[in-house]
């Protein structure tokens, strides 16, 4: 856990990013799941907090509130890695925003 000073030092840091970005911004992202599951090609990426070495998500209602992107590429099983991964894109200033919003 974050120290109260160290928490309002980063959520300066990041709100000050987030007014920087004078053009939209989107990253590139690579999807990888792990264990069972699927995506598609204009699926939406959102964010949500996990657990630290567990698959159950922390609060689902605020995950689902915070939509960061889409998927570009389908899922494939890669052979090299075992496992299905796809790419997406997020948005920059989506992204900051919801950092801004983490507590630790």
């Amino acid at each position: 856990p974050t120290s109260k000073e160290d928490s309002t030092k980063r959520k300066s840091q990041v709100s000050s990013m987030q007014s920087s970005l004078s053009l939209p911004a989107l990253i590139k992202c690579q999807i990888i799941i792990y264990g069972r599951g699927s995506f598609h090609q204009g699926d939406i990426i959102y964010a949500c907090e996990l657990l630290h070495g567990d698959d159950n998500i922390r609060n689902v209602e605020t995950a689902w509130n915070h939509q960061l992107g889409v998927v570009v590429q389908d899922g494939y099983f890669n052979t090299c890695i075992g496992q299905i991964q796809g790419m997406g894109f997020i948005g920059a200033s989506r992204l900051l925003g919801f950092l801004g919003l983490c507590q630790n």
